[in-house]
């Protein structure tokens, strides 16, 4: 390596070209070396995020207003992290202060009884001043659960599968409520057609098969958002990685192609990045993103902060380099 110094030798200030060996082995071969090749590029990065739950609202609203202001800052201003991403839950989640849904009225096909009152008080008000500050925000949406009136179950809570006969009401009340959010200026960019469709949880949850969310976009919810006039990008499986793959394959064929747009993915199962890049390989026009990510205390200890930016990092550097898009904790 050439480095070019400069000595002060006999009160001269001196100019001289001296070369400094990397750090070799007794062959020469460079051990230390960090190459860059700006020529070869891979994909592009829409960005990174967080969630807006009505649990991180409330906490926020505890706050003194210019404290709550500088929370926000901190993550989405470009004075701060530069967050571009946001993902919020359509009705309740197990981020919530308990359970809930804009309409919950069977047979209102007008949606007359639709409410949005606790978006309005915690989520809501959030997102608009993080668009405001980001410049540009992309808002991710997920649902949780249909009310429970459309589901086997008949509860939001522990499972259960939407009922056949609810598909098309429940379409259209997904794209309602996206539109709803649009009047109210928070465009979404891509709604989940389900949060983690194969996990049956004591909270808000739904299970749908690969089947029956390919069905559910096909022939429900892409002309549901159409007829609204909505370009929302439809992203399926929202789960964890190790099974993507698959389940974009028994999804995604010649009709429903052009109607995915994106694929989520979760981190709690563990690494598996090649997932990812094979996902990458296989589906190259979609986006793949890692739509939530959290320390569980249940599982990692609460004062390990160390660690826990460890975690992160190694998360989002393996799903970098294996494909991922973005990144949303």
């Amino acid at each position: 390596m050439q480095i070019k110094s400069t000595q002060i030798i006999n009160n001269q200030i001196i100019e001289a070209e001296t070369r400094q060996p990397l750090h070799s082995d007794e062959g020469g071969n460079d051990m230390i070396l960090l190459n860059l090749y700006p020529q070869i590029t891979f994909q592009t990065l829409l960005g990174f995020g967080g969630a807006m739950t009505e649990a991180s609202g409330y906490v926020l609203s505890q706050l003194p207003e210019d404290e709550r202001k500088r929370v926000i800052e901190s993550y989405y201003s470009k004075e701060g992290l530069g967050y571009t991403l946001a993902r919020t839950h359509m009705d309740s989640c197990d981020f919530s202060l308990g359970n809930y849904c804009a309409d919950d009225v069977p047979g209102d096909s007008g949606f007359v009884h639709f409410s949005l009152e606790r978006d309005l008080k915690h989520i809501i008000p959030f997102l608009r001043y993080a668009r405001e500050i980001a410049g540009e925000l992309k808002l991710f949406m997920a649902p949780w659960s249909p009310p429970a009136y459309m589901k086997t179950n008949n509860c939001r809570n522990y499972g259960g599968e939407l009922k056949p006969e609810y598909y098309g009401t429940w379409a259209r009340y997904m794209a309602h409520y996206i539109k709803e959010y649009e009047k109210l200026g928070l465009p979404v960019f891509c709604i989940s057609t389900q949060n983690e469709p194969k996990s049956t949880q004591t909270w808000d949850s739904c299970i749908y098969s690969a089947a029956q969310e390919r069905d559910f976009i096909l022939n429900y919810l892409r002309p549901a958002l159409n007829e609204l006039g909505l370009s929302t990008i439809i992203m399926i499986w929202d789960h964890n990685k190790e099974r993507m793959l698959e389940r974009s394959e028994n999804i995604i064929d010649d009709k429903t192609n052009g109607i995915v747009g994106a694929i989520g993915f979760h981190w709690y199962t563990g690494d598996h990045f090649e997932a990812i890049s094979l996902t990458h390989r296989r589906f190259p026009d979609k986006l793949l993103i890692s739509t939530e990510a959290c320390v569980e205390y249940s599982r990692h200890s609460r004062e390990d902060a160390h660690r826990h930016a460890a975690l992160y990092a190694h998360d989002i550097i393996g799903g970098l380099n294996n494909g991922m898009h973005g990144f949303i904790d």
